[in-house]
C-alpha cells in the first residue's frame, strides 16, 4: 500500500514538471518567434540569411548573429521535453 501511494505520488510529480517544461517552452518560443520577426522586420540586415551568415566561420559566429533564433530552437526542446515527461 506504501509503495502504491509513493508510485502514486512520483508520477503525479512528473506530470506537473511536464506540463511546466511545455508551458515554459511554449511560451519562450512564441515569445521569441515574435522578437526574431520584429528584429527581421527592423533590420536589413537579416534580409537573406544565407549571405549574412556565408561570414560565419564557427557556430560561435552563428550563434551571436542569430541568438532568437538559437533560444527558439530552446524553446522548442523544452517543449517536447516537456510533452514526453507528461506523457510517460
Amino acid at each position: 500500500m506504501g509503495e502504491f501511494i509513493l508510485l502514486s505520488t512520483s508520477l503525479g510529480t512528473n506530470q506537473i514538471i511536464g506540463i511546466s517544461l511545455t508551458v515554459i517552452g511554449l511560451l519562450m518560443t512564441i515569445l521569441f518567434i515574435g522578437l526574431y520577426f520584429l528584429i527581421k522586420k527592423r533590420s536589413e540586415r537579416f534580409g537573406n540569411f544565407k549571405l549574412n551568415n556565408q561570414k560565419s566561420m564557427n557556430v560561435w559566429d552563428f550563434t551571436k548573429k542569430n541568438f532568437p533564433l538559437v533560444l527558439i530552437v530552446f524553446g522548442i526542446m523544452l517543449l517536447v521535453a516537456g510533452i514526453a515527461m507528461a506523457i510517460k
